[in-house]
């Protein structure tokens, strides 16, 4: 799945598209993060912008990605670690 992970209807959608095509996810791997090395700034010098888009991408995107997996495990009354 490729998906923007700041657009939370991009990432449903291509989480129900991954779970309709494979009946279940075993594994998910929230692999979306913003190298901060690249940009060769320290974090002091981040613009508030960078700053939200940073924590939008490295926290909210990874919480939108288990969140929607996680409905649809919960909803078929699967347990597990998330």
């Amino acid at each position: 799945m490729a998906a923007d992970v700041v657009d939370e209807e991009q990432v449903e959608t291509g989480i129900a598209d991954a779970i309709s095509e494979s009946g279940r996810l075993d594994i998910v791997v929230s692999n979306a993060g913003i190298n901060t090395l690249y940009h060769r700034a320290r974090i002091d010098e981040f613009t508030r912008d960078e700053e939200d888009h940073l924590v939008q991408v490295d926290i909210t995107g990874v919480h939108s990605i288990s969140k929607f997996v996680s409905w649809d495990d919960f909803s078929k009354g699967h347990k597990g670690a998330f």
